[in-house]
C-alpha cells in the first residue's frame, strides 16, 4: 500500500470518526480544585483569632460602659456642687446682704427725709422737725443700727470673696459711737461719721451675688 493510499485511508478514517479525532486533539483542561480548597476558613475565624476578637469586643463594650458611668458620675457631682453653691449664695443674700442693704437704705431715707438735711429754716417749724427727728432716731435708726451691728458681728462669715470685713469696720464703729452719743453727746462723735459709699458698696456686691445666683440656676453641663 502506497503512502498516498494510506493517507487517504487515514483521512477517510479521521473524517468518519471526527468526534474521536477532535477529542484526541483537544487540549486537556485543569481539573476543578478540591472542595476543601474552595471553602477554606478565613484567617480571622481560625486559630485563636475568634477568642482574641471576643476579648477585644468585651473590652470595648466594658470601656464604653465605664465611660458612661464616669460621665454620669461627673454630671451628678457637678450638679451637687452647683446645688451647694446655690444654697450658699442664697444664704449670703438672705442673711447678710439683703437685710443689711434694706436696713441701710431705710436709715438713709429716714435721715434724708426727716433728719437735719430736711429741717426748715423757720425756727418754730425747725423745733417741731427736731422733735420728729428725735422720735425717728429712737424708733427707726437706733433699732436698725442694732440689727446692722448684729449682722456684721454674727454673719461676717457670709461676706463674699470679692468683699472684706474691713469695709464694714467703719460702719460698725459708727453705730457703736452713735448709740453712746445719743445718751451722752460728745464731740468725739465727729470722728466716727457714717462711712460714705457703704450703702452703694453693699448694693454692688448684692447685685453681683444675684447675678451669680441666676447663673448657678442654669442647667449644668458635663465638664
Amino acid at each position: 500500500m502506497s503512502f498516498g493510499h494510506l493517507c487517504a485511508r487515514s483521512g477517510h478514517s479521521m473524517a468518519s470518526s471526527g468526534v474521536l479525532v477532535i477529542a484526541s486533539w483537544w487540549p486537556m483542561t485543569t481539573p476543578n480544585p478540591p472542595i476543601a480548597a474552595m471553602t477554606a476558613t478565613p484567617w480571622y475565624q481560625s486559630g485563636d483569632w475568634p477568642l482574641v476578637g471576643a476579648i477585644l469586643m468585651l473590652a470595648f463594650t466594658a470601656g464604653i460602659g465605664l465611660w458612661r458611668i464616669y460621665v454620669q458620675g461627673r454630671i451628678q457631682l457637678n450638679n451637687q456642687l452647683a446645688v451647694k453653691r446655690l444654697d450658699y449664695l442664697s444664704q449670703q443674700l438672705a442673711e447678710f446682704y439683703d437685710p443689711l442693704f434694706a436696713l441701710l437704705l431705710t436709715n438713709s431715707k429716714a435721715f434724708n427725709e426727716a433728719g437735719p438735711p430736711s429741717f426748715p429754716k423757720d425756727p418754730l417749724r425747725r423745733d417741731t422737725a427736731g422733735e420728729v427727728w428725735k422720735q425717728v432716731k429712737e424708733k427707726v435708726l437706733v433699732p436698725n443700727n442694732a440689727q446692722i451691728a448684729s449682722i456684721i458681728r454674727t454673719k461676717s462669715h457670709l461676706i463674699d470673696e470679692c468683699d472684706s470685713i474691713a469695709r464694714y469696720m467703719a460702719l460698725f464703729q459708727h453705730i457703736a459711737m452713735y448709740e453712746i452719743f445719743q445718751k451722752n453727746p460728745t464731740e468725739l462723735y465727729e470722728k466716727f461719721q457714717f462711712p460714705a459709699g457703704i450703702t452703694r458698696h453693699v448694693e454692688t456686691v448684692r447685685d453681683g451675688l444675684i447675678t451669680k445666683t441666676k447663673g448657678a440656676r442654669q442647667p449644668n453641663e458635663f465638664k
